[in-house]
């Protein structure tokens, strides 16, 4: 079994990179070793991925590029996640029309990695910023747990090492006094990731320190999360819980403004709880996109305000490939999924020109009808 681990990563991660490259993302650091890390945090329970056109993926969020789908889950993925980041209409373009697509730094744009997540039914939950970053951590949740237990082996902590894991070191927390508190470690020592960063504002609560657990949240708030909406949900929920309606309303729709909404969480559960504190509830996808954004323009193409310039046909195509992607994420109907949109989604793109990117996004409905021919 002796290098097992390190040759699937190998074969997935050969094909994650092709796909990246085809979609003209900057070269990702250490994909072959965030390909091991996935496996041995799936602990048997993942299937690695080694062809991008699998029928499975439609099931995916449209913008993942896949490393491994949970057994026991066919619409629970995990992978690298790029974006339009439209070279559509330049930067200014992107932020007014493409929202999230001109605010990232990484995935596309040409600066930084493409974060790793997790894809869901209804969005995607950010495990990592870059490859790099997942990998280190998994190595220090291998020592945490001994290096072994479900979620860990020593042949995948060997397979990390070899593979340039070399930012952590052997040992490292163990040296640290900080085994108890694997999330300060974690902070300190690799870098920020929002589930430790919301665990650390748990911490907060769970002592009754309303004020760390508040100034901590908007800490996170304020993090390197550019274009997810996810830590100003945290920061919602956490002025909530103190009973500062008002101050959580806002943060709410901020969290709703301030990414695609695919980007609060991939089960849907903070996007109920987002829509309820925000006051949108019951309201349909394109309604409450249509506030948030002031009502200057709509997918449709609708004139925007008054001095401003009028998006074009590009930036309106991507517009219409994220509202379909929204759509699904706020929930607007149960029985539309992913592969519902893919269609749309696509045309879209290669409307706006973004034709690898559209190719991506068709592939696993290709795959889906020849196999059932």
């Amino acid at each position: 079994m002796r290098g097992d681990v390190a040759a699937r990563a190998s074969r997935v991660s050969a094909a994650v990179r092709e796909t990246l490259a085809s979609l003209g993302v900057a070269d990702a650091p250490l994909v072959d070793a965030c390909c091991v890390a996935v496996e041995a945090m799936g602990g048997g329970t993942t299937r690695a991925t080694e062809m991008m056109d699998d029928a499975s993926f439609a099931r995916a969020h449209p913008l993942l590029v896949p490393i491994a789908v949970d057994v026991n889950d066919p619409h629970a993925f995990v992978g690298v996640s790029v974006d339009a980041v439209a070279r559509v209409g330049g930067t200014e373009g992107a932020r007014r029309f493409g929202g999230f697509f001109g605010a990232r730094d990484g995935g596309g744009g040409g600066g930084g990695d493409a974060p790793v997540v997790r894809s869901g039914r209804r969005g995607m939950t950010h495990l990592a910023s870059s490859c790099e970053m997942y990998a280190r951590r998994v190595m220090a949740e291998l020592e945490r747990d001994d290096w072994t237990g479900p979620k860990a082996s020593a042949e995948a902590a060997e397979a990390l090492r070899r593979l340039g894991v070399g930012a952590y070191a052997a040992g490292e927390l163990g040296r640290s006094g900080l085994s108890s508190r694997f999330e300060v470690f974690v902070t300190k020592k690799i870098g920020r990731f929002m589930d430790t960063d919301e665990a650390l504002i748990a911490a907060h609560v769970k002592r009754g320190d309303e004020t760390s657990a508040l100034v901590t949240a908007e800490w996170h708030a304020s993090g390197p999360y550019l274009g997810w909406g996810r830590p100003y949900a945290t920061n919602a929920v956490t002025l909530m819980k103190y009973g500062r309606a008002i101050e959580a309303r806002d943060q709410a729709r901020v969290a709703l403004s301030a990414g695609p909404w695919w980007t609060l969480d991939d089960s849907g559960q903070l996007m109920t709880r987002m829509q309820t504190l925000s006051g949108y509830a019951g309201r349909s996808a394109a309604d409450a996109r249509r506030t948030l954004d002031g009502a200057d323009v709509d997918a449709s193409g609708a004139p925007a305000e008054e001095g401003g310039r009028p998006p074009t046909k590009e930036e309106l195509a991507v517009k219409r490939a994220t509202a379909a992607m929204e759509a699904v994420a706020w929930g607007d109907r149960a029985d539309v999924g992913w592969e519902d949109v893919r269609e749309t989604v696509a045309e879209a793109y290669d409307e706006a020109g973004l034709r690898a990117l559209s190719e991506h996004v068709l592939a696993p409905l290709r795959a889906v009808k020849r196999s059932r021919y």
